[in-house]
């Protein structure tokens, strides 16, 4: 699913975000008071074999049938915005099997003990495989928010999802997939603009939930969520966006002290030796740090556009070592967009995105469990793992990409855009856990749910996707959108020859209505 229309040539994005010069006002007030009405809109999908779907907000697509309905309104007082879109959510959360890896041997210090049989045997954090053996049912905020806006500044309380990077699929830090969470924010709903270009930045304390899922022995199920992103687009280089994003996850205190403390974290020093030099009994963060630098090039008279992000988890020792490693604990895309006029036809675009989560080689060999302590279970090169259990997850789900710690992607779509509708066409490949197979005893959980005698890279689990969608506008008030994908899946749960199929249907219907989105 393509992310919604950038408001700018920035690379920050937020959910459900509309210019207001696309809004017609179905109740105003004199010039102090406008409400808009946001179009209602219901989701329904089904998979065949497995849970299969991403970036879909506060759905959880499981097996069997999934369905949402959305609708609210948007409006303003003045310099007051609001915003209020509930979601209602029914899955319908068909059986499979999880077996595997019920019984599991003993793990090391930092990594949970026993897990919930419906989270995941491998991660260190809060990742649901299915969310129980019922049906389930859910009301949430949706894209929700209060805000006061001055100046091209806003400051406001949210729920909704945010979008961070260039990325049309698998961003590295947060995107639509997982539900939105509650937290304050501080920000531009516009770029400010200057001569030397325009800038935009986003700002905000939030507050992460575990689900039930997690495991039976912790007791504090919220984590805060630090955040500060920038983008600057400058007036020299037309069409080019470069940004930066960090992020920092603990444990969420029960002291206001130390959370008016961490709300500066995101100007904290980079090395680790000038932090603990800050404080002499610090020997470990208590907090995972997550850095990314991204960019956005787009040449609109010639149709083309190419776009990366180059990102950090953790911090490095010193300069030194940064200079040594400086893709210690990293991750990385590389996507290009290209488009061709086809006259009465239409446009015609293709894009292409490449993702890897993986790390680099030497993220095995070093740290607390690499490949020189087999006596502990290794953390890292897992992209959004870390040793202290701090998730980069919201109530079992995943605020980044959907493929997880350790997956690779490829993705080829090409949509052509004709008068009658839009028509798209998906093939990717993936890869999912890579990392795990590269420390000890994560090796050693997934030799004892195999045969014997197998190799590791026999059980490289991989996917292979076909997808083709549609758009379709009816009456000028009725518009429907259908896809259909087609998974082709191999070592499902790093198991050999437990290969699946998945077919996934998607059907979405939208009712314009008077002051809906245009």
């Amino acid at each position: 699913n393509h992310p919604p229309q950038v408001l700018s040539n920035s690379t920050y994005r937020f959910a459900g975000a509309t210019p207001d010069s696309l809004l017609i006002p179905v109740w105003s007030h004199g010039m102090d008071l406008n409400i808009w009405s946001l179009d209602p809109m219901v989701f329904t999908s089904y998979n065949s074999g497995l849970p299969k779907g991403g970036n879909d907000g506060a759905l959880w697509q499981g097996r069997g049938l999934n369905s949402t309905l959305s609708a609210g309104f948007e409006g303003n007082a003045g310099p007051l915005h609001f915003r209020f879109r509930p979601v209602i959510g029914y899955s319908q959360n068909v059986y499979m099997d999880l077996s595997k890896y019920v019984v599991s041997p003993q793990r090391g210090s930092w990594m949970r003990a026993n897990r919930n049989p419906y989270s995941t045997p491998f991660y260190n954090f809060d990742y649901v495989l299915r969310y129980g053996q019922d049906p389930l049912s859910w009301v949430d905020l949706g894209d929700s928010f209060l805000q006061l806006r001055f100046w091209g500044v806003y400051a406001g309380i949210s729920n909704s999802r945010k979008w961070v990077g260039p990325a049309l699929y698998h961003p590295l830090l947060t995107s639509y997939n997982a539900p939105g969470f509650k937290h304050l924010e501080l920000g531009t709903y516009k770029p400010l603009n200057t001569f030397i270009g325009s800038f935009e930045f986003n700002y905000f304390l939030g507050f992460l939930k575990k689900s039930e899922f997690y495991d039976e022995l912790t007791d504090n199920r919220l984590n805060t969520f630090v955040n500060f992103g920038a983008v600057y687009s400058p007036s020299f280089i037309k069409g080019l966006s470069v940004g930066a994003n960090r992020l920092f996850i603990e444990s969420h205190p029960k002291d206001i002290g130390i959370l008016l403390d961490r709300t500066v974290k995101v100007i904290n020093p980079f090395f680790k030796e000038t932090l603990i030099a800050i404080d002499p009994t610090l020997n470990a963060q208590p907090d995972n740090q997550m850095l990314s630098l991204f960019f956005r090039w787009a040449f609109p008279k010639n149709g083309f556009e190419l776009y990366g992000e180059f990102g950090r988890n953790d911090n490095n020792v010193d300069l030194r070592d940064f200079r040594m490693q400086p893709d210690h604990d990293s991750a990385w895309l590389l996507g290009v967009v290209k488009s061709y006029d086809m006259g009465q036809h239409g446009l015609l675009a293709v894009n292409y995105e490449v993702t890897n989560l993986e790390g680099s080689r030497n993220s095995y060999a070093r740290g607390r469990g690499g490949l020189s302590r087999p006596d502990l279970v290794g953390v890292s090169g897992r992209w959004y793992a870390h040793h202290n259990r701090n998730d980069f997850t919201h109530d079992g789900q995943l605020l980044g990409s959907a493929l997880g710690p350790g997956g690779n992607a490829s993705t080829l779509r090409v949509d052509l855009f004709h008068p009658s509708g839009t028509y798209g066409l998906r093939l990717a490949h993936m890869t999912y856990g890579n990392g795990w197979l590269n420390t000890p005893e994560s090796v050693t959980i997934i030799m004892a749910a195999n045969e014997p005698g197998v190799e590791r890279h026999e059980l490289r689990n991989s996917e292979i996707l076909l997808g083709i969608d549609l758009t379709k506008t009816f009456s000028t008030t009725w518009e429907v959108s259908a896809a259909v994908e087609q998974s082709f899946i191999q070592n499902q749960w790093l198991i050999k020859d437990n290969d699946m199929m998945n077919t996934r249907f998607e059907l979405v219907l939208r009712k314009r209505i008077k002051g809906g989105l245009r």
